[in-house]
Formats: C-alpha cells, structure tokens, sequence
C-alpha cells in the first residue's frame, strides 16, 4: 500500500545520502522489515504511530485510554 511505498523511498533516500556502511545497513533492515509488515493488516503503520503516541486523531481516544464514554 502506500504506507509500504513511502517507508521504502524515506529509507532509501536517507540511506543514499548517509552511504557507507550504514546505508546499506538502512538496505537491508528494510528488506527485512517489508516482508514481516506484508502479514500485519492494513493501516498497521498509522496505528501504531498512534500507540506510540506519535500521532493524534480527532474524536479518537489516546493511546493509554482504557475507559471510553459517548
């Protein structure tokens, strides 16, 4: 998805412009991690940015949220 296609450009372009040893590091954590993300469900990414608490939605509760009131 596009999720999948955003991480892929971010990494490799920062791993062109870092280069050397740690680029290629870059490289291949990625072609590691795209193959375990392909058996998570859609949006895994976003969600867990939010988790994280990296990301805010509105009208959504936060991510240490137990008890949820309408």
């Amino acid at each position: 998805g596009s999720d999948e296609f955003v991480l892929v450009i971010t990494v490799i372009f920062v791993a062109v412009i870092v280069g050397g040893l740690l680029g290629w590091a870059l490289v291949a954590g990625l072609l590691l991690f795209v193959p375990w993300l392909r058996t998570k469900p859609r949006g895994f990414i976003p969600h867990m940015a939010w988790r994280w608490g990296l990301v805010r939605w509105s009208n959504y509760p936060g991510p240490t949220q137990t008890r949820f009131y309408e």
